[in-house]
């Protein structure tokens, strides 16, 4: 994907700062130049040695302003930073710094999420696949991805793995006989693929089935942060144990964790067991503890096996351990196995693209449950403690709206695909909006495709392996 600029009109630029508070900001671009120009480092010192010989500093009023207008553009959405950066050469070295790259990117991670990733394919059509960017709200006129990267998406991506940060993981289609693994910032336009070593099972794995996952966090290696921007991200892979199953528990259910290192995966574990189930890798969560997962819920153990209820598995990927973790009491006292489970990320600090706890939801009988896991203790699974946090009837008065079991919880709020009318709906489950509901975008395919749902936000972040 080659990057191509247009020259914006000049005179004054209208930029919204956020969506959540709606700050406007005006910049008028000869003053900004001209101000960028004199806090240039190389101008600053050719300025100072002509008053002071062998002693230049940046004076702190200079390092002041210069600090100011980092935090300032690093607030600000990617569409109009790129067309700041077509003013003059200086402005375009401004933005592209490391260090402003790498403060813009963890600033925005103190926003709401800017958009959706919806991916939607019918496996039965021959794996047809289509996947489109929904902004959130559509329309709003800072917020664009360049259509080179939506039409590169769209034609070559057969499945999306992970999102975090701007950027995203996923697969592309055959080539020389394998799939290939990518890593991309649309925003950006920014793209590179990651080495398989010849895997050729692990390709398939991933083109085929949903029995190989990756998942990507940003700033963190699950223990320790980093702080080498861009390779300030820890990459995973969950693939299906090839290998003895005497050395399993029976049903095959054991997994291989690799992690990228250098631009390769390298093997972190080996035959990593979950137990009796299967576990559910696409619903895979990154957190500050370690990758939590769900089983599947599937009526096909007898009700005395000790893995007939789902259950949570935290994997600590610092030291290669895992715990499960029992489902709520009231859950397990009315689980049926045609009410479907799944986990999300509830509570996550600013600046963190990891959350700091869980919580699990279930659609039952008209009503949206929703329980947080409150605190955790590594020795027993009977000892985590689950809170009920939300009970909620979302259609009580939208009569018209059909649940589709495809949803996602991001942001704390709701995001549901409607079966009648096939339109994307947000309802907001916590804060002052509590139980506004409003309708996003009209979904491209029927609810009979499957749906998966991806946060993103714009980042200037490289693709960097």
């Amino acid at each position: 994907m080659k990057w191509i600029t247009n020259q914006e009109e000049r005179g004054k630029c209208f930029m919204q700062e956020s969506r959540r508070d709606m700050f406007s900001i005006t910049i008028e671009h000869t003053h900004l130049v001209n101000d960028i120009a004199y806090l240039d480092h190389t101008y600053c010192i050719k300025k100072y040695n002509s008053d002071k010989e062998n002693n230049v500093t940046l004076s702190e009023k200079d390092m002041s302003i210069q600090e100011e207008i980092y935090e300032i553009f690093a607030r600000l959405f990617v569409k109009p930073l790129l067309r700041l950066s077509t003013a003059s050469k200086d402005l375009h070295s401004f933005l592209f710094e490391n260090y402003f790259q790498e403060k813009q990117c963890k600033k925005s991670l103190n926003n709401e999420s800017e958009s959706l990733i919806i991916q939607e394919a019918a496996w039965a059509r021959g794996m047809e696949t289509n996947l489109w960017f929904c902004f959130l709200p559509e329309g709003l006129p800072y917020s664009a991805i360049p259509s080179e990267s939506m039409m590169w998406l769209d034609s070559h991506c057969v499945r999306l793995l992970s999102s975090r940060n701007g950027v995203v993981v996923g697969i592309t289609d055959i080539d020389d006989g394998l799939p290939k693994m990518f890593m991309c910032d649309p925003a950006m336009k920014t793209f590179t693929y990651i080495e398989w070593h010849g895997e050729q099972k692990v390709a398939h794995e991933l083109f085929y089935y949903e029995s190989a996952q990756a998942s990507l966090v940003c700033g963190y290696s699950f223990g320790m942060e980093l702080n080498d921007h861009p390779y300030d991200y820890t990459l995973l892979l969950f693939t299906h144990h090839d290998g003895d199953e005497s050395v399993s528990d029976g049903w095959g259910t054991g997994y291989d964790v690799h992690i990228l290192k250098e631009g390769k995966f390298i093997l972190k574990r080996s035959n990593f067991v979950t137990r009796g189930r299967s576990v559910l890798l696409e619903e895979m969560l990154p957190c500050r503890d370690g990758v939590y997962l769900i089983s599947d819920g599937g009526d096909y153990l007898a009700e005395n096996s000790s893995s007939y209820f789902p259950y949570i598995i935290r994997y600590d990927v610092e030291n290669g351990t895992n715990v499960t973790i029992g489902f709520p009491v009231e859950v397990r006292e009315t689980f049926n196995s045609y009410w479907p489970f799944r986990i999300f990320g509830w509570d996550r600090n600013l600046g963190n693209s990891f959350y700091e706890s869980i919580c699990l939801a279930s659609y039952r009988n008209d009503f949206l449950s929703i329980w947080l896991l409150t605190s955790s203790v590594e020795e027993q699974a009977d000892q985590y403690s689950w809170r009920e946090l939300i009970n909620v009837n979302v259609f009580q008065t939208c009569d018209h709206l059909e649940w589709t079991n495809i949803f996602t919880i991001g942001d704390k709020s709701l995001i549901f695909l409607s079966k009648r009318e096939n339109f994307i709906y947000r309802y907001v489950l916590k804060g002052k909006r509590r139980g506004h509901l409003e309708q996003l975008s009209l979904s491209r395919r029927k609810s009979n495709w499957a749906h998966r749902f991806y946060l993103y936000s714009t980042t200037i972040r490289p693709c960097a392996i």
